[in-house]
Parts: C-alpha cells; sequence; structure tokens
C-alpha cells in the first residue's frame, strides 16, 4: 500500500498591483488549521467545482468531500484525499 495524501481547500484573493484588479483563487494546502471555513451553500459550490477541476489533474485521482468544520459548527472545509 502507498502513501495517502490530504489536502484541503484554502480560498484567498490576489490582487493585481499593475492593475488593481482582483481574482479569486483556491489554493491546496497541506493542514486544516490552513483551509478556508465555507457557509454550506459555499461549500457545495465550491466542492462541485473542485471535482471537476481536479479531473484535469495527471495524477492519482483525487477524492473531495465535505467535512464539518470544528471552529464553527455549521460550516464546512473541504478535504481532498489522494493514493500516491
Amino acid at each position: 500500500m502507498g502513501w495517502v495524501d490530504t489536502f484541503w481547500v484554502s480560498g484567498t484573493i490576489l490582487f493585481d498591483l499593475e492593475t488593481g484588479g482582483t481574482k479569486p483563487v483556491l489554493m491546496l494546502v497541506n493542514r486544516v488549521e490552513d483551509a478556508t471555513i465555507f457557509r454550506p451553500e459555499d461549500a457545495k459550490s465550491y466542492l462541485d467545482l473542485v471535482n471537476r477541476s481536479a479531473k484535469q489533474i495527471p495524477a492519482e485521482p483525487i477524492t473531495w468531500t465535505l467535512e464539518p468544520s470544528e471552529e464553527r459548527p455549521g460550516q464546512f472545509v473541504i478535504k481532498g484525499v489522494q493514493n500516491a
């Protein structure tokens, strides 16, 4: 049996210093403490997005799930698990 990698989704906003524009970005982080905590309706939308987008990663599939936030009851973090 191989390794299992666990990822968490973190959302941030990038600021383009040249144009002043902004761009929302999702990143994968290694610690749940660094994950973004989402409201239920946003969590479902982002879960659908990472499920569609992760299919483009040329590696082992990542299984994405919503996990209850320990910090904020009723809200969620997004967890990804990949066999490596």
